[in-house]
């Protein structure tokens, strides 16, 4: 399921995309601030996020959530109202991830912004093993990367954000900050 907020003006289309944990709310905010600049945004929520829960289906770092952008991007040229207009997007942290993945292989977004999103997958997956479960990283990372690529069925070093921005043809922003990982 996709909203759009839609401005009277339509300078542009902005697909907004939720960090990991997440839902659609939290770039509402920033929908109704581009939409009072002229700007239609689309949001919606990745699988097993917000209204899409478990059921919908499952994070998959990029497979799904890039499917996704791909619906929400016909969808949007789909429509009268947005099918002219050029098409960027912004993402946060996994939203950001999500839309580097996608941005390299589709050429119809013409500029995307990623704040706060992380350069690579595995320093973040130890972190959260070490800061949630108190485990070490090593061994418990390493084993914890290879059962969701087994799960997944391919190597998450490709969807690195880092590795997918260089791919990025259009012009891209990168926000990050001092504690950003």
């Amino acid at each position: 399921k996709t909203a759009a907020r839609i401005s009277a003006r339509r300078s542009g289309v902005i697909v907004l995309c939720h960090g990991y944990y997440a839902t659609h709310q939290q770039v509402l905010p920033i929908a109704d601030g581009l939409a009072r600049r002229g700007y239609t945004a689309a949001l919606f929520d990745f699988p097993a996020h917000g209204s899409r829960s478990e059921r919908d289906g499952r994070c998959t770092f990029g497979d799904d959530e890039t499917a996704d952008l791909t619906n929400v991007s016909q969808w949007l040229r789909a429509r009268p109202s947005t099918a002219h207009l050029p098409l960027g997007g912004v993402g946060w942290s996994f939203g950001g991830a999500m839309l580097c993945q996608f941005a390299a292989a589709h050429s119809e977004l013409r500029a995307l912004v990623i704040d706060s999103t992380y350069a690579r997958f595995f320093p973040v997956l130890a972190h959260a093993i070490q800061r949630q479960y108190g485990l070490p990283p090593m061994p418990w990372a390493w084993l914890t990367l290879a059962g969701v690529q087994m799960a997944l069925g391919r190597s998450l070093a490709d969807a690195d954000p880092l590795t997918q921005a260089a791919r990025c043809r259009q012009p891209l922003l990168a926000i990050q900050g001092d504690q950003d990982e």
